[in-house]
Order: C-alpha cells, then sequence, then structure tokens
C-alpha cells in the first residue's frame, strides 16, 4: 500500500495532514520521489495520474519538467486549473499589485499560508513558465474532466484547452442534474465514470446520470 501526502508542512498533527501547502516545484519531487518507489516496487513501466485541482499542476510539473514525460501513461485530470485561476479576481489583484510595483508585498500576503495557491493565479510566472511550451506533454495522454460551474478554477474554461491526445469533458453535459462544483465533482459519479473510461478505454462503460449536490457530492 503506497500513501503520500505532498507538499505538507514539518509541523505538528494535524497541520502535517493538510498537504498541496508549499511550493509546487517541492511537491512535485515528492511526486517523483513517490513515482520511482511504485514503478521500483511494482516492475510497472509507467503510472497513470488521476488528480483533481492543485494535483493536476502538481503532476504536470512533474511531467514537464522533473522528468516524469517517459514514466506516465495518462493523467486524468478533475477540476484542472491549466491556465491558472482567477477566483474572487486573485490574478487581477495581482497582477495590478505588479504593476504598481507591489507585487512582492502582494505575493507575501496571499502565500503565507499556502505558497502553491499564489503560483496557480492566471498569469503567474509559475503558470507563465510552465506554460510556455504549451499546456501539455506530447508523451502523455489526458482527459480533463470539469464542471461549469467550478467556482475555484475560473473561468472553467482554464481546464477545457485543447490540444492532441487530449479530451476535454464538462459533467453538466447531458446531465444537468449534477450540480458538482469544485469540491463535489471529485465525489460525483458522473466524473468517476469517465474517470473509469479514460483509464479503460478499450472497456467503456456507460457514464452514470444522478443527482449531485454542490459542495457534499
Amino acid at each position: 500500500m503506497f500513501s503520500l501526502t505532498y507538499g505538507a508542512y514539518d509541523l505538528p498533527w494535524p497541520v502535517s495532514a493538510v498537504g498541496g501547502m508549499r511550493p509546487i516545484e517541492q511537491s512535485a519531487a515528492e511526486v517523483a520521489a513517490f513515482v520511482d518507489r511504485v514503478l521500483a516496487s511494482t516492475g510497472a513501466a509507467q503510472v497513470d495520474f488521476v488528480a483533481h485541482s492543485q494535483g493536476n499542476i502538481v503532476g504536470n510539473y512533474y511531467i514537464k519538467r522533473a522528468g516524469g514525460a517517459d514514466k506516465v501513461g495518462k493523467l486524468v485530470a478533475i477540476a484542472p486549473p491549466w491556465l491558472g485561476t482567477n477566483a474572487l479576481g486573485a490574478a487581477d489583484i495581482a497582477h495590478f499589485s505588479r504593476a504598481l510595483g507591489a507585487g512582492p508585498a502582494f505575493d507575501a500576503v496571499a502565500t503565507s499560508l499556502c505558497q502553491a495557491c499564489g503560483q496557480m493565479f492566471t498569469g503567474s510566472p509559475f503558470m507563465t513558465a510552465l506554460n510556455a511550451d504549451g499546456v501539455y506533454s506530447p508523451q502523455v495522454t489526458y482527459t480533463n474532466i470539469v464542471s461549469a460551474i467550478d467556482e475555484l478554477v475560473v473561468p472553467h474554461t482554464s481546464g477545457l484547452v485543447p490540444g492532441p491526445n487530449t479530451t476535454s469533458i464538462v459533467v453538466q453535459d447531458g446531465c444537468a442534474q449534477d450540480f458538482s462544483e469544485h469540491l463535489a465533482i471529485a465525489g460525483s459519479p458522473r466524473a468517476a465514470g469517465h474517470v473509469l473510461n479514460a483509464l479503460d478505454p478499450a472497456r467503456q462503460a456507460p457514464v452514470p446520470c444522478v443527482f449531485v449536490p454542490p459542495f457534499t457530492g
């Protein structure tokens, strides 16, 4: 059994149980070591990623910038902020702060608790550098599964970037009763059906359409 909580602060529990807080580069290094451990233990040639939210950016940084392209076959991305996010106008505020010369002060405040969060703002130096050669790695097959009512990936089309070897799905398409947003999509039966089909395309199964409430899933 393998488990990893990447990007956690080295502080007493329960703070240490919260992952994704440190810079994405550091989290990706932890993922790289974890993948190597899995491959060595199982004898597999590659792994597949199923990621949610920031996990997609961590996974893609590993693939594109940390030598993971040959070790990953598929990345199934749930609520991916491929182009960053402007939730609550944070990216706009960051842009204006930098234009006014107050970027370091804004960054210090915005990343005081979650260092990775500020990296994912639309137009941030991190996102600009990561996407400088395009969003996707040509060696990996991507499936994007997004919600049209995502309140944290803003706009939700940030997760619908077209590309080769890439399929994009909006869970509300053909299923208006799925009200899953950024959190609930991780527990949506419809999203889960699309994940399974993406991982095993040779054995496609019907994807359910059931009522999914927001937030609680």
